[in-house]
């Protein structure tokens, strides 16, 4: 017997009653059928759409907005789920986040007649919709010049933003940039008076531009530096609710994850099949190869090819997804520019290590908001990008055994920063000799110079007339390379660490972003104890239990008690256990990586479903 579509054993299916409610006006039913289905099949955008609207017209106005945004991780490129994320925000009474879906959703599709009606209910004037509608779509508001080729800028074009010598300034250019900057302009990561005020924009400064109007025809484009740490905590303490649902949400699934083997497959029932690229810049700082490494890593552990590539490959070769680290550093140094037009190809994704107050990640963000999908290091980048519209997700690199990173180094004898110390001759290894008393540096700390670690730096000073104090510290006006810096290296920063009780981190400035590479890498992963001034909170990582935490001015009395009182000695340990754990357990590979393995999966499914013709 031939059953009808969409019914199995003559029955409707879930969402075939949920159409039906839906017609009918019952919401509280048709939510119900929706999530149903979803629970079957939850990669289907629609359903989570159809969901969303079920939930807005039940008067459910926060798990609506949730649904949309699952929809939009689902299928980034759909205007209309952005319109109806804008709807729904609207009604919880976020204006200026409503503003940016709708402009995301203008951008993505520039004859949306809704978006403008909508702008003009929030303020809009018909000036500004107007002038909108140039930006969106200018081929289609501007008649046709003709072009002088001998003519190539602009003849009243400021002056491009001052280039570090060797770089070059990529192009991400379309018909969308300036109605990006728009979005970013209206999210409020923008701050027209810190614009001028950052020591880059002096000639902004002197020849007396606005500063909103240069940022959006110009600025943001060229990736010139817009916001400072007060803009960004002013943004965080507008989304303090949603950051600590996420948080919690990310932990809860975190902890799902931990309790299972291994590593979800989305490579289908053909081994080897699915083939990544992971790009690092040649010329780009050594700690950018952390991140890749450890991707690369995890992908093969996964069952997955991943292979390393920089700048000078050949782009003809063919990978199912290229995965692009520290895009600020990729596409800007070297042959980089060059790659600027798969940035937002449509099996791109880009790995962003910055954080988000940053003229790096300024220079970033045209990249970013082009990009299919984007993973961030930091957890709270993560979610303020996607409020930018988009689809970002937070990954962090999980801890795996038997790494360069993580296997003790024996030996240290070839480390010119520890000749003439004894114990840099002795063999040593951290895992067979588990207490912090048999570790011969007291303090660690390594990091590159900053007027608020210099300050700190000096007040801790007095430390060193009792305790071994290691400090490497750089002053990089240029990336650190093995060419360029002998001191330092992921290598010697992980076999120091091994040998020190205390893992010391200072913020750059006061915003206090959670920093994975000296935290965990150096500090959890080689099992010594993290002493931090205070940081944003992290989903898997809590002050008190995994790591210390203390005021600037008070850090060195903590790390008098911590190494000098029984008490204090007791609690060191405890602590580096603790975070030694939580890192090799909830903090492992196979769960930090499985959100980013299926995002991986929906976008090769999207863009390549002969991958996945098997199901």
């Amino acid at each position: 017997m031939i059953l009808p579509l969409g019914r199995k054993n003559g029955r409707p299916s879930a969402i075939m009653l949920g159409d039906r409610a839906r017609d009918a006006g019952d919401w509280h039913a048709a939510a119900r059928h929706y999530r149903t289905a979803l629970e079957r099949n939850p990669a289907r955008a629609p359903i989570w759409v159809q969901y969303g609207h079920a939930l807005k017209e039940s008067g459910f106005l926060a798990q609506a907005e949730a649904a949309y945004r699952r929809a939009l991780a689902e299928a980034p490129k759909v205007a209309d789920t952005y319109l109806q994320l804008g709807h729904v925000l609207k009604l919880q009474g976020r204006a200026k986040e409503a503003e940016a879906a709708y402009l995301r959703a203008l951008v993505l599709h520039p004859a949306l007649p809704d978006v403008p009606e909508e702008l003009r209910g929030l303020g809009w004037s018909e000036a500004m919709v107007g002038e909108l509608a140039v930006v969106a779509n200018p081929d289609a508001a501007r008649p046709t010049k003709r072009v002088d080729a001998s003519r190539a800028e602009p003849v009243n074009a400021p002056p491009a933003a001052e280039v570090p010598r060797g770089e070059a300034r990529p192009q991400p250019s379309g018909p969308d940039m300036r109605a990006l900057a728009t979005v970013v302009r209206d999210s409020g990561l923008f701050d027209p008076q810190v614009y001028l005020s950052l020591p880059r924009q002096a000639d902004l400064r002197q020849g007396n531009a606005d500063p909103t109007k240069h940022f959006i025809e110009y600025g943001f484009q060229e990736g010139r530096p817009f916001t400072n740490p007060e803009v960004i905590a002013r943004r965080l303490a507008r989304f303090d609710d949603e950051l600590r649902r996420e948080s919690a949400r990310f932990r809860e699934e975190a902890e799902a994850l931990a309790a299972r083997p291994g590593y979800p497959d989305i490579t289908g029932r053909r081994p080897g099949k699915l083939r990544i690229g992971i790009f690092c810049s040649s010329e780009g700082n050594f700690f950018m190869r952390e991140f890749a490494e450890l991707l690369a890593w995890g992908l093969h552990e996964a069952g997955i090819e991943a292979v390393h590539r920089d700048e000078t490959a050949d782009r003809s070769e063919a990978f199912h997804l290229r995965v692009f680290v520290a895009p600020h550093e990729f596409f800007y140094l070297g042959a980089g520019p060059a790659w600027a037009p798969v940035a937002a190809a449509a099996n791109s994704v880009l790995y962003n290590v910055e954080q988000m107050q940053t003229q790096w990640f300024c220079r970033a963000l045209p990249l970013l908001m082009q990009a299919p999908l984007v993973l961030d290091a930091n957890f709270h980048n993560a979610v303020l990008l996607r409020t930018l519209g988009c689809n970002a997700l937070h990954f962090m690199p999980g801890y795996l055994p038997d790494t360069p990173y993580t296997k003790p180094c024996i030996d240290i004898s070839d480390i010119e920063l520890m000749r003439g110390y004894a114990f840099a001759r002795e063999p040593f290894d951290w895992q067979q000799r588990h207490s912090l008393e048999d570790r011969p540096i007291d303090i660690l700390f390594i990091g590159s110079s900053a007027p608020r670690r210099d300050t700190t730096l000096a007040r801790l000073a007095s430390l060193t007339d009792r305790y071994r104090f290691v400090c490497v510290y750089t002053h990089q006006d240029a990336p650190l390379t093995p060419h360029t810096y002998r001191s330092t290296s992921t290598a010697i920063n992980c076999a120091l660490a091994q040998r020190s009780k205390i893992v010391l981190n200072i913020h750059r400035d006061w915003l206090g972003y959670f920093e994975w590479s000296r935290m965990v890498l150096q500090g959890f992963w080689q099992g010594a104890c993290v002493v931090s001034d205070p940081s944003l909170p992290n989903p898997l990582f809590q002050p008190g239990i995994h790591y210390l935490e203390e005021n600037c001015r008070h850090l060195g009395e903590l790390i008098r008690w911590l190494l000098s009182s029984d008490d204090g000695r007791r609690k060191l340990s405890e602590i580096a256990h603790a975070g030694f754990k939580q890192a090799s357990s909830l903090g492992r590979m196979a769960v930090t990586l499985a959100p980013a393995l299926s995002a991986f999966h929906r976008l090769t499914r999207d863009t390549q479903p002969a991958l996945f013709d098997w199901i």
